[in-house]
């Protein structure tokens, strides 16, 4: 019987995994450096992008008696896989073919490990942590089938699970490319080899039937979280022919952790039929989002907000956050999600260049406006007249000069050279506190000229004062 690790077996025995030499040029610019890993569709190679100098992934398909059909199915779909851009799919940059005329597809390169080697190095997972783990995919999923594609291969080898410091990025792999690889239905190649992996088949995959839709995804997704959950699969069986009439046939026990709430969902995707099923992927990804919400989780692995992405659409508000669902949804094999320190960070930046420019600008309209009023306002020395004329007039002006009133026009300029909130703020002496005016003096017979100097303007005032750079923001 075929090795039960590898799930992708050949039924004509086929062992050839074929692919192209170390150092070799492909394409025309793609470098192949070493194998990342093999399966039963082919290889999988790291290269590097030589005209763009970055690096890239490289899935070798075997070239089979059906090769133009292939090349041209496949073709298709990459096309189609290339316009689904979300975080959790993978991107597919190129599709070329060899100089020996075999199929390659170029992908991004992926840091981090597959969700089956977790799982086979941390054990089964608690229900929280395999569900805020794989809600990413339920988005991929989602996408892909709004857009008309159906994976039809989905299992924890197809789930990549990147790893970018402290955050973690689930990604599906592998989209279509078991369809489109022979001109056979969906579950058999023209030359007998079985595509998929039959642990996480739905039942009409198993059956043979030709339309297979996305609730054949919904299945096989119901499988993984159910492994990820229990640590096997709801089916296993010791051979295939025993594993295939379970599928079809047996009612799954309830996964161990599970409770009443979060084994319905599973449940309802493990539906023999396919009509009972949830009418979509989204849907399975709500009802999985409230869960964790009750669970008092409020984002999934990503940090994504469950009320944003789920629940805002069922009208369901996000739990209270509780310190003891911090510390569970942090706890395990998945890394915790950091706080988005740049926000605040840029927050107080800009918050301080806006005060530092608004002090600059009214310590400027202060200068400003004192300039303004000195400029208008002469100097006495300027009218040599005044002081004769009291000499000529005979008398003797011992008491100081009473301050002029001042003009509307002056009123006026100084409000509109200082802004009103600097005028409330600042130190300004009152016209209260001033001494009591003395009535002017008679006028004297003197000449027409004497009258110059009751029009002498009068001394500029003072400048509003600050106590401290808190005075120059105060306004503001």
């Amino acid at each position: 019987s075929p090795d039960p690790e590898d799930l992708s077996f050949d039924v004509d025995g086929d062992a050839r995994t074929g692919g192209p030499p170390v150092g070799s040029l492909v394409g025309g610019k793609y470098q192949i450096e070493s194998l990342i890993g093999q399966g039963g569709m082919g290889t999988v190679w790291r290269a590097v992008n030589v005209r763009l100098e970055i690096p890239v992934a490289i899935k070798w398909l075997r070239a089979g008696q059906n090769h133009d059909d292939s090349l041209k199915r496949l073709i298709t779909e990459a096309r189609a896989i290339a316009k689904l851009v979300h975080p959790s799919i993978v991107r597919v940059f190129d599709i070329e073919e060899s100089e020996a005329g075999e199929p390659f597809i170029v992908m991004e390169l992926l840091q981090g490990e597959s969700f089956s080697e977790l799982l086979r190095r941390a054990g089964p997972l608690s229900c929280v942590e395999a569900v805020r783990l794989l809600l990413p995919i339920v988005e991929g999923l989602s996408l892909a089938h709004a857009q008309g594609v159906v994976h039809r291969d989905l299992k924890p080898d197809n789930i990549f699970i990147c790893s970018d410091g402290e955050e973690q990025q689930p990604k599906l792999l592998d989209f279509g490319i078991a369809k489109l690889t022979s001109g056979a239905p969906s579950h058999m190649t023209a030359s007998g080899t079985l595509i998929g992996s039959p642990e996480y088949m739905s039942p009409e995959q198993v059956c043979g039937q030709d339309d297979i839709d996305f609730r054949s995804d919904i299945w096989s997704f119901c499988v993984v979280l159910y492994e990820a959950i229990a640590g096997k699969t709801p089916f296993a069986r010791s051979n295939y022919q025993a594993l295939w009439r379970s599928i079809v046939e047996d009612t799954p026990e309830p996964a161990n952790g599970a409770d009443a709430q979060l084994w319905s969902v599973l449940a309802s995707g493990l539906s023999k039929d396919r009509a009972q099923r949830p009418s979509s992927i989204f849907e399975v990804g709500q009802k999985l989002a409230d869960w964790l919400n009750q669970q008092g989780i409020q984002t999934d692995a990503t940090g994504g907000s469950l009320g944003t992405k789920w629940l805002a659409r069922t009208g369901r508000s996000l739990a209270p956050l509780s310190a003891s669902s911090v510390t569970s949804s942090t706890s395990g094999s998945l890394k915790p999600v950091p706080p988005r320190r740049w926000y605040w960070r840029t927050v107080l930046m800009a918050a301080a260049t806006t005060a530092l420019v608004l002090a600059s600008a009214a310590w400027s309209l202060q200068g400003a406006s004192s300039e303004a009023v000195e400029a208008s306002a002469p100097a006495t020395a300027s009218h040599p007249s005044a002081e004769p004329e009291q000499t000529k007039s005979g008398e003797d002006n011992s008491e100081p000069p009473a301050p002029a009133q001042s003009s509307p026009a002056e009123d006026h300029l100084a409000a509109a050279l200082v802004p009103a909130a600097v005028r409330v703020k600042s130190v300004v002496p009152s016209r209260v506190s001033e001494p009591q005016r003395q009535p002017p003096p008679e006028p004297s017979a003197a000449p027409p000229e004497a009258t110059v100097v009751a029009d002498v303007p009068p001394p500029p005032r003072a400048s509003p004062k600050r106590d401290s750079a808190l005075d120059l923001m105060q306004p503001y």
